[in-house]
Parts: C-alpha cells; structure tokens; sequence
C-alpha cells in the first residue's frame, strides 16, 4: 500500500495537471469516474473527454488543492478551480468571464494510479458567474 504522503502527492499531480495528456497517464487504464450531471460512470476515455471539455471551455483552467485527506486507498480533496470562458461549455457560447468555483473530490488510488474518481462541484454558482442563471 501506498504511504499516505505518496497517495497525496499523486492524487494532487492528477488534479493540479493542466493537460488532459498527463490525466490519461495518471489514470488506471481501467478507471471509473463519477462525474457531475452525468448520470453513468465514464471510463478512462469518457474522463479524459470530459476534462478536453472543460479545456476547450476554459483554456486557462487552473485547480488548486486547498484541502487533501487520505485513509487507506482513498483521497478526499477540496479543489479551488479557476479559469477563462472562452469557448462552448453545455451550449453557452464564450462569455469571456473568469469563474471560480468549488470542486469537492475523492479518488480511490490503485498502484499510484487514479483508479475510481468522484467529483461534484458548484454548476448552480459557475451559471450564475457564467451569467445564465439567476441567484
């Protein structure tokens, strides 16, 4: 088992990367992923589409983990996500807005690999930065 300053520092490269190359290489090849408003798992490809999304959305996105937690196998993360909205994101055209959102995460790691990932963060107060939702 991995030591517990490892499993954060692995977990904290796969979360803090800002390209979707280096995701597919942290991922286990046979990961799952919960993500936010997408009612099925997604597997180590649907992940990286996903993550192609966003940075395609917000060129600049940028994560910070503010809070890691580790036991065992698994990682709780507090993530400060920030970036630019300057292109397609849920079919809201480029607005040009900076947003900073919350993203709450845990990762189950195998062999220092992101096997199993959850995450849930803030979309209500991202639309409402985006300015397509009201408060």
């Amino acid at each position: 088992m991995m030591s517990n300053e490892k499993m954060k520092m692995a977990v904290k490269n796969l979360i803090e990367s800002d390209t979707v190359d280096i995701i597919g290489e942290l991922c286990a090849p046979d990961f799952v992923g919960h993500m936010p408003g997408m009612p099925e798992p997604v597997d180590r490809s649907g992940f990286m589409n996903f993550a192609a999304m966003l940075y395609s959305a917000f060129p600049d996105l940028h994560h910070d983990v503010e809070v890691q937690l580790a036991e065992n196998d698994l990682m709780a993360l507090c993530v400060k996500v920030s970036g630019t909205h300057q292109g397609e994101f849920q079919g809201i055209p480029a607005t040009g807005k900076k947003v900073v959102f919350i993203d709450l995460i845990i990762t189950r790691l195998e062999n220092g690999k992101a096997k199993e990932l959850w995450a849930q963060f803030d979309i209500s107060g991202l639309l409402q930065q985006l300015g397509v939702q009201q408060v």
